[in-house]
């Protein structure tokens, strides 16, 4: 499906959600829809006031932008990652299963991908009664550009040290 196609289908999503919990349909809400749809891949509530400001849109407070986004999330249309130590990060999911990701802890790539097997996987572990809606799966490690720069040695070095690209610090060495 296209992005477009994506963003008019979430839009009657999201108009149908808000009427169902008695909110009224405003013009700054679909403001932020619609930079949301197209703010590619991961992204923060900066990046987000950089989008509709590029649109031209209409001014939006920081607060409308969190209420919208907690909103969109509750919706089912976006995901909301907590990444270890890095800032919320938040993500246009609509039409998605679940959110996988590959976090390269040298540089701080973050690479989603897309896997049947491991969604099947996580379906067939689902205890009786539980119907899944939707997962997020993070994988740590070191990207290929990181690991080309640091070297075969320290790319396999100590599964304790977790290294993120706001801080370093050991499982013994928190703060």
């Amino acid at each position: 499906m296209d992005r477009a196609t994506l963003r008019e289908k979430a839009a009657e999503a999201f108009h149908a959600f808000i009427k169902a919990k008695g909110m009224r349909h405003t013009a700054e809400r679909s403001a932020i829809l619609d930079a949301v749809c197209h703010v590619p891949g991961h992204f923060d509530i900066d990046a987000l006031r950089r989008e509709l400001s590029a649109r031209g849109s209409i001014p939006v407070s920081r607060a409308t932008l969190y209420n919208t986004l907690n909103l969109l999330a509750e919706a089912g249309l976006v995901c909301v990652h907590h990444f270890e130590d890095r800032p919320t990060l938040y993500e246009f999911t609509y039409g998605t299963a679940g959110r996988n990701h590959l976090l390269c802890t040298g540089c701080g790539r973050i690479l989603p991908f897309e896997d049947e097997a491991l969604d099947a996987v996580l379906d067939r572990l689902s205890p009786p009664g539980f119907r899944p809606t939707g997962h997020s799966v993070e994988v740590y490690g070191l990207c290929d550009r990181c690991q080309r720069k640091r070297g075969p040695r320290t790319a396999t070095g100590p599964a304790h040290l977790r290294e993120t690209n706001i801080t370093t610090h050991t499982d013994n060495d928190k703060r």
